[in-house]
């Protein structure tokens, strides 16, 4: 069974998300490389990585894109840093 990189946590308002993501959890070796990575998205605008919970905080700018999109671009580059086994 396919298990998605991400599953949202919390988004309290526009432009604010709250992730898990398996990749970083007590991954601290990967914490600047996922940061990193994410930032390179042209609509986000911070991120904050915690290997302790796994968890993702982004602010990014929903005037450019919709939440759904946001998902699909983190799904993208997480499974990228660390694929899931098939």
């Amino acid at each position: 069974m396919f298990q998605s990189p991400v599953e949202i946590l919390h988004h309290a308002s526009p432009g604010r998300i709250r992730l898990k993501a398996i990749a970083l959890y007590r991954r601290e070796d990967l914490k600047e490389t996922i940061e990193r990575s994410i930032l390179a998205i042209s609509y986000v605008e911070t991120v904050r990585g915690n290997p302790l919970t796994g968890s993702l905080l982004i602010h990014f700018n929903p005037d450019m894109v919709a939440l759904e999109h946001v998902l699909e671009d983190l799904e993208s580059v997480l499974g990228e840093i660390t694929p899931l086994p098939t």
